[in-house]
């Protein structure tokens, strides 16, 4: 279980921040702010595959508010985290996808799948 409060520190070399916080016993909302690219998706991953360590029956929002850009290796990360979440009975959603982030999943056809909202 994750204690309230930020679990990764921001990157000092890209600024990505992804920021785990406990809503309640059975949610989990993933802050995510800056930019996920090809440079930044490592970081991305490890911060998703962190608040998922350990999670069982938990809804996890990976909260997109703060994300000026997301491209296709962003994408992968949420489809995998997706597909772990899903193996340890945790939903994951996506929410708050600026215009921008929203169109590039709207394209790629995954909004459905990531219950997006």
């Amino acid at each position: 279980m994750h204690a309230e409060g930020p679990h990764l520190q921001p990157s000092s070399t890209t600024g990505l921040q992804v920021t785990p916080v406990r809503v309640d016993a059975g949610r989990l909302r993933v802050r995510v702010a800056g930019e996920v690219d090809l440079a930044t998706a490592g970081e991305f991953r490890d911060g998703l595959n962190s608040a998922l360590d350990g999670l069982t029956g938990t809804v996890v929002e990976v909260d997109l508010d703060e994300v000026r850009f997301l491209d296709s290796s962003g994408i992968l990360v949420l489809l995998n985290a997706h597909a772990r979440a899903a193996g340890q009975d945790c939903p994951l959603i996506v929410t708050n996808p600026r215009p921008g982030v929203l169109r590039v999943l709207e394209i790629t056809g995954v909004t459905a799948l990531l219950g997006v909202g």
